[in-house]
C-alpha cells in the first residue's frame, strides 16, 4: 500500500517538474562519474549511418570536467577524443592532433552535468565544448533549451518500472532542427538509465541511443583527473 501511494503521489508531479528535479540532482552534485554505450543509426543523403561509441564522464564542482570518447562510425575508427577543464582552461585532444586550448571562466562542470540530462553524454561531451571553442561569449544558460515536456508513462527497464519523460531540445546551431528526446529515469535515485534522441533534417535523420552505467554521485575524484597541462 505504501509503495502504491508513493507511486500515486509521484504521478501527481508534472513531467516538467520531474525533469527539472532530475536536472538539479545532476547539476548540484559535488561530483559525478558515469559512462555510456552509445548506438548511432540513421541516413544522410541516402547513405546509411551506423556508429558505436563509448563515453566516460567525470565532473567535480563548478568548473571541473573530463570526458573521453572513442568508437567507430560506419566501421571506421573514430580518434579517441578527450575534453578536460580544470575550471580555468579547457583543452580538447583528438587522436594524435595537437591539443586545442582555451581559457574560460565558465561553470562547465555543473552545466555539463545538467546538459547530460538534456542532451546525453554525447551531446554534453561534443556540442557543449565545440560551442565554447567556437564562441567568444558563450552563454551556457541559452544552450539546449527544453520545451514540450510530456509524460511517457512507466516502462519496465532492467526488471523494474521506470518513469519515462519525453521532451524537445533546441540545437545550439542556428537554423538546425531540434532533437526529440526520451529518457528512462530511476524515480528513487533520479539517475538517467537510458535515453533516445532523434533529429530529422532535410537531408536525413539520426537516432542516438545511450545506455548508462551506474552513476556515482558525490564520489571522491582526484583533482589530478582534471589537469589541462601546459
Amino acid at each position: 500500500m505504501i509503495a502504491f501511494l508513493a507511486a500515486f503521489l509521484l504521478c501527481q508531479e508534472s513531467p516538467a517538474d520531474f525533469l527539472k528535479k532530475v536536472e538539479e540532482k545532476y547539476a548540484t552534485a559535488k561530483a559525478l562519474s558515469v559512462s555510456a554505450e552509445v548506438q548511432i543509426s540513421g541516413k544522410q543523403d541516402g547513405r546509411d549511418i551506423k556508429g558505436k561509441m563509448e563515453v566516460a564522464f567525470r565532473s567535480k564542482g563548478e568548473g571541473k570536467v573530463r570526458a573521453e570518447l572513442s568508437g567507430t562510425m560506419n566501421d571506421q575508427p573514430v580518434p579517441r577524443t578527450m575534453n578536460v577543464s580544470d575550471g580555468k582552461a579547457l583543452a580538447s585532444i583528438a587522436g594524435m592532433d595537437r591539443p586545442q586550448k582555451k581559457d574560460h571562466a565558465l561553470a562547465l562542470g555543473s552545466w555539463s552535468r545538467r546538459f547530460l540530462v538534456r542532451t546525453g553524454l554525447l551531446g554534453s561531451t561534443s556540442s557543449l565544448f565545440a560551442s565554447v571553442f567556437q564562441s567568444q561569449t558563450v552563454k551556457l544558460e541559452d544552450l539546449f533549451k527544453v520545451s514540450e515536456v510530456t509524460d511517457g508513462g512507466w516502462e519496465k527497464y532492467e526488471g523494474r518500472e521506470r518513469r519515462v519523460i519525453k521532451f524537445t531540445v533546441a540545437s545550439p546551431e542556428p537554423g538546425s532542427p531540434p532533437m526529440k528526446c526520451k529518457i528512462w529515469v530511476d524515480h528513487k535515485t533520479l539517475a538517467v538509465l537510458k535515453r533516445e534522441s532523434s533529429q530529422t533534417t532535410p537531408t536525413g535523420s539520426v537516432t542516438i541511443t545511450e545506455t548508462y552505467g551506474e552513476a556515482v554521485f558525490d564520489g571522491d575524484i582526484s583533482d589530478d583527473e582534471f589537469k589541462v597541462g601546459d
